[in-house]
């Protein structure tokens, strides 16, 4: 199957309203586009890569702020389809390949498609830039960048609520399950910035 067949099944099978219908189905400079007559979607390849599974971002066409988190798939040699933004379709594709990953891996899948949307903590000093070191140092649990201790992976995200301030949030990984909890909200972007 080649990524415009994958584009127009995964639009067909998880993405249609009742009712409605593909009208076409192109491949682009900019990914696959699917177009029904309610909505156009757009599928590129997902940010991380592995050798058994094609990994794609579905996103509707539109410009939304902040943008809307994709939904995510994986595809298997055998057609085996599995949705990534969905707790249970990352669990089980963690549990099927989740030794095989990068842990840096690991935290874009869950930074992308379950931080809502958010961005991966690379090092404190990225956060030094967004609300200031006077705030960054008073966070307790703050991790950056990625651990790895005893076959668990810590690290950080931040993102931009609707009121126009930052949270930052700590996810705990033990797979083939995660937790994600909130360290700190409400704070306001770095003074001057």
């Amino acid at each position: 199957m080649n990524t415009v067949e994958h584009a127009r099944r995964m639009v067909a099978e998880h993405l249609l309203s009742p009712g409605d219908e593909i009208e076409s189905v192109r491949e682009g400079s900019n990914g696959v586009l699917v177009e029904s007559h309610q909505w156009r979607w757009r599928m590129t390849p997902a940010p991380v890569s592995t050798s058994d599974w094609k990994l794609y971002d579905v996103e509707l066409d539109l410009f939304t702020d902040p943008p809307m988190t994709p939904y995510g798939f994986a595809i298997d040699a055998n057609g085996r389809v599995l949705r990534l933004d969905d707790r249970r379709g990352l669990s089980e594709f963690f549990r099927l390949v989740g030794t095989t990953l990068a842990r840096r891996d690991i935290a874009i899948l869950l930074t992308r498609y379950h931080g809502g949307p958010a961005h991966l903590l690379g090092d404190v000093t990225d956060l030094d830039r967004v609300v200031g070191p006077e705030i960054a140092a008073g966070i307790d649990s703050l991790t950056a960048p990625v651990t790895d201790t005893t076959g668990s992976l810590a690290f950080c995200t931040w993102r931009v609520d609707a009121d126009d301030t930052i949270a930052i949030d700590r996810w705990d990984v033990h797979l083939p399950d995660w937790d994600k909890r909130t360290l700190a909200s409400q704070l306001r972007w770095r003074p001057g910035d």
